[in-house]
């Protein structure tokens, strides 16, 4: 509760500090500075945005839906709104724990090697990926597919951004 009014004062906080700190700083850096405090304002906006988020997962799902290495959780629409999003449970470990995916016969080797080709299909096909792939956000199911989750923070990449990348390829 309250998030919302304490994430913008922060963000009103720091708006009304840069010049003072951005002062001490040569052009390039604050500049620099700049940049990184508006990049944080967008993504934070992005990171409470839950209907935004929700059509997100949507999107990975569908995308997703003929890859049986892959799971993204279900979004209960009828649950989630502005403030809240609510999505199928998806149990899974965390894809950084070792001795977990050992007990449970995962080849980390070819863990890896699904989730180097999810990252390629998302880049290089779908122009949308997932932007915050730590170990909180990703894991294993039982059967050893990837299972993503927080689809708050995405990255978005041009269709010419595409084809560059997989001509180079």
């Amino acid at each position: 509760p309250g998030v919302e009014r304490l994430i913008e004062t922060d963000l009103r906080l720091i708006k009304s500090l840069l010049p003072h700190v951005t002062r001490f700083l040569d052009e390039n850096k604050a500049r620099s500075l700049e940049s990184i405090a508006e990049q944080f304002d967008d993504s934070i906006r992005k990171e409470m945005d839950y209907e935004r988020e929700a059509e997100t997962m949507v999107r990975f799902r569908e995308n997703f839906s003929d890859d049986p290495d892959v799971v993204v959780p279900d979004v209960l629409e009828h649950l989630s709104g502005r403030r809240v999003i609510t999505m199928e449970y998806v149990e899974s470990v965390k894809i950084d724990n070792a001795d977990a995916l050992e007990r449970m016969g995962i080849d980390k080797s070819e863990l890896v090697r699904r989730l180097q080709s999810a990252y390629a299909e998302m880049v290089l096909k779908d122009g949308l990926f997932h932007a915050d792939p730590h170990p909180g956000n990703l894991g294993v199911d039982e059967e050893g597919r990837l299972v993503f989750y927080d689809f708050g923070l995405v990255g978005t990449v041009s269709k010419e951004t595409r084809d560059s990348l997989f001509e180079f390829y």
